[in-house]
């Protein structure tokens, strides 16, 4: 289980959105599988950025939430997740 948040743990700032900048994969990065993976309180949770034939990542049963911006953007690219939770997020979550 991967779980991620901001690196403020005290009260009032570990339910903060945008604590942290969230995880970008870049054209570099392939084949990425998040298993059960909490995300929270980033200022975009997941930020796909790269056009790719295959799914850039896949989410398998994760949990997506308080993200200030957005809790999924994916420019050019793609994404398959599966049972997977993406709440309170600021803007949107929406593949562009």
């Amino acid at each position: 289980m991967f779980n991620s948040a901001g690196d403020r743990l005290d009260e009032p700032y570990n339910d903060f959105p945008g604590g942290w900048p969230g995880i970008y994969f870049r054209s570099t990065s392939k084949d990425n599988v998040f298993n059960y993976a909490v995300i929270k309180n980033a200022y975009q949770a997941l930020a796909v950025l790269d056009p790719s034939i295959n799914p850039k990542l896949t989410l398998n049963e994760c949990i997506i939430d308080n993200a200030y911006d957005a809790g999924i953007i994916a420019i050019n690219s793609s994404i398959r997740a599966r049972n997977c939770l993406i709440s309170n997020c600021g803007q949107k979550c929406d593949p562009c």
